[in-house]
Order: C-alpha cells, then sequence, then structure tokens
C-alpha cells in the first residue's frame, strides 16, 4: 500500500509526468495549467488548471459562454451543480471579455493522497467535466467555432486572446 503524503506542486508535477499528463505553467501564477489538447481531450475548454490552496487541489476549468445564452445557463446553474457532487460551477463575468463557465472540483489532501488517488481524482474530474460540456453543449449555450455564427458578435471580440484563470 502506497504511503500517504501531503503533495506540493512539485511533487504534482512529478505525478503528472508519471501518469504522461501534459501541463504548463505561466508566467503569472504558480498554478499547473493542463495542456488540454492532450490530457483532457474536450475541445471547448479554453483553459484547464491545477492549483494547492490551503491544503486542497482544486481543479479548475473554463470555457467561453455565447453571450445571448448566459441568462439560460444561469437558470440552470443550481439544478447543474446540485446534479454534481463533486464538481461545482459559476459563471465569470468580466468587463474586457466574454462570460465564461468555470467548472471546479476540489479535494482536501490535509491528511495525505497517493498518486493512486490524485489520478483517480483527475480521471474524476474529466469523466464529470464532459458530462457537463456535453449537457451544456446540446443548449448551444458555449461559443465554439460551429455555433459563433449564430451569435451576432463583432469581429474584435472574437479575435481577443483567451483569458486565462488565475
Amino acid at each position: 500500500m502506497d504511503k500517504l503524503i501531503i503533495p506540493d506542486l512539485t511533487l504534482l508535477k512529478v505525478w503528472l509526468e508519471q501518469l504522461n499528463i501534459f501541463y504548463y505553467e505561466c508566467d503569472t501564477c504558480d498554478s499547473l495549467h493542463l495542456s488540454t489538447e492532450q490530457s483532457i481531450d474536450i475541445d471547448d475548454l479554453v483553459n484547464t488548471k491545477l492549483d494547492i490552496i490551503n491544503n486542497t487541489i482544486i481543479c479548475a476549468a473554463s470555457t467561453i459562454i455565447r453571450p445571448s445564452m448566459m441568462m439560460s445557463l444561469m437558470f440552470d446553474l443550481n439544478q447543474i451543480n446540485a446534479s454534481t457532487l463533486s464538481t461545482k460551477l459559476f459563471i465569470d463575468i468580466q468587463d474586457d471579455n466574454f462570460p465564461r463557465l468555470v467548472i471546479c472540483q476540489t479535494m482536501s489532501i490535509a491528511r495525505g493522497l497517493t498518486r493512486s488517488q490524485f489520478h483517480g481524482f483527475l480521471m474524476e474530474f474529466e469523466e464529470q467535466l464532459t458530462q457537463i460540456i456535453i449537457d451544456i453543449n446540446v443548449n448551444h449555450l458555449i461559443l465554439s467555432e460551429e455555433n459563433e455564427d449564430q451569435d451576432e458578435i463583432t469581429g474584435s471580440l472574437v479575435n481577443q486572446p483567451p483569458h486565462q484563470l488565475h
């Protein structure tokens, strides 16, 4: 049986490498950003990050919400949060960017964690994330290349660089 360890970001990097999950570090935060193209195979995600705050691992992903559908999503948010026990959603609205749906999952590491438990946590997050994105895409709430033309969006907004979770 593996020994329980209270990991830090350095150990999480080692575990991610052992699990063949690609990540990168950005210049503006201490989080580990997962390369969504290779670790989590969901096209509509803009950013996925992993962090440790107060003995809690936080895995968060974001996707752009179609502005015209934001109210519909806000009405469904409580139901979606109630249907997922460990994954929670909220809407991030900033003046200079499109609204984003942020999907988070946490796990306490105060008593320790094994690499296997960490891998299970990531797998559960990926499953929950996939299901949430599929459910939300049914109603065309996410701004993607396929439904981008359905919104009245100016070209300058569409070409903005993606906003990072920090």
